[in-house]
Formats: structure tokens, sequence, C-alpha cells
């Protein structure tokens, strides 16, 4: 009997898409509670709405 273990990585991002398309992708700690990490992702999606003004 082969026994395979596998095991699925935890992961939390912020994404921007433009038309409908994936345009970028920031990985955010998955540690702590999201609520804790909500004033950085908001700052950040910021910046990257004044770079990439179409991004939604």
């Amino acid at each position: 009997m082969v026994r395979e273990n596998m095991t699925a990585k935890k992961t939390r991002y912020i994404s921007v898409r433009n038309d409908g398309e994936e345009t970028y992708v920031e990985n955010i700690p998955v540690t702590g509670r999201m609520r804790d990490y909500l004033p950085a992702a908001k700052l950040r999606l910021r910046e990257i709405q004044r770079v990439m003004p179409l991004g939604k």
C-alpha cells in the first residue's frame, strides 16, 4: 500500500483585476486575524489604484 501525504497550504492575498484579467497579486500573511491586516491592505490597494487606475 502506498500512501501519499498531501497537504494544502493556506494562502491569503490581494488581487487586482483589470477587465476581468488578474493583473496583480500580493500575498499577505496567513497568521493572525484578517482584520489585523485590513489597514495595511487598504493602504496598499490605494497605492495600486494610483498606479493602475482601471484595476478593480
